[in-house]
């Protein structure tokens, strides 16, 4: 997504307005740093824990994408396992203990809309439950957040994302291969996707809830269907895992 809306900044000459640390790496601490340093300008800001860390200043519009919840769980566990593998002899948890240990909070979207990354982060998250954390994300989605996007729905989030940036055209998008051994949602066992199912149950029901806001939100974006088909044939072999 990152590079899409990168590439579609550039070809129209407003690559200045794209800041990404995805793009240009370094500790994120530093960065959230030098964004709310910066006077207020038209920007695209990307990065991760970014919400409630960043400081409020006028016309900031929040912008946030979800994923559906067992796709996701599976994507977080290889991402820490490939990661702590690396730097360690010692095997890492399976995915059960993985899943089970995060009581539904941790790696989860409730925590990241519920929590958020401001200075009271680590206390909230000890005090709040699952059902607390869906509750005042629901709340966000409407007081704070102005555009969505579903991961499942790629394309039409990518020309959401373009729409409300100003954007006329956008490349195709290519996937991201860099998460190696990560199984595929079909290749679970009934068991596994029931745990997931079962910890992660407000996630799930946080996924429902922003999916439906975002039908409603595309619907009043009018995006053209004919060249949102088009450009759905043309990305049609990327997505890996998509669950509809």
């Amino acid at each position: 997504m990152a590079r899409v809306i990168q590439e579609a900044h550039t070809f129209v000459n407003r690559q200045s307005e794209f800041i990404s640390h995805y793009h240009r790496g370094g500790e994120g601490e530093d960065f959230i740093n030098e964004i709310n340093s910066t006077p207020a300008a038209r920007s695209f800001v990307v990065g991760h824990a970014l919400f409630g860390a960043l400081e409020p200043k006028a016309n900031r519009i929040w912008i946030t994408q979800f994923r559906h919840p067992l796709p996701r769980t599976l994507s977080c566990y290889q991402w820490l396992k490939r990661n702590h593998e690396a730097k360690s002899d010692e095997p890492f948890v399976s995915l059960e203990e993985f899943v089970t240990k995060t009581s539904g909070i941790g790696h989860s979207q409730i925590s990241q809309l519920g929590v958020g990354n401001g200075p009271r982060r680590v206390r909230r998250r000890k005090q709040l439950t699952p059902e607390n954390l869906f509750d005042i994300s629901v709340d966000v989605l409407h007081s704070n957040i102005g555009l969505i996007g579903i991961a499942e729905f790629f394309e039409e989030s990518i020309f959401a994302f373009a729409a409300i940036c100003g954007l006329p055209s956008v490349t195709t998008w290519k996937r991201d291969n860099r998460n190696k051994g990560r199984r595929s949602s079909t290749e679970l066992s009934r068991e596994e996707i029931s745990l997931i199912e079962d910890i992660y149950r407000y996630d799930y029901k946080l996924y429902q809830y922003a999916l439906k806001l975002f039908h409603e939100q595309n619907e009043k974006l009018g995006i053209e269907s004919d060249a949102l088909a088009a450009y759905r044939k043309a990305c049609e072999p990327e997505y890996k895992d998509r669950i509809t």
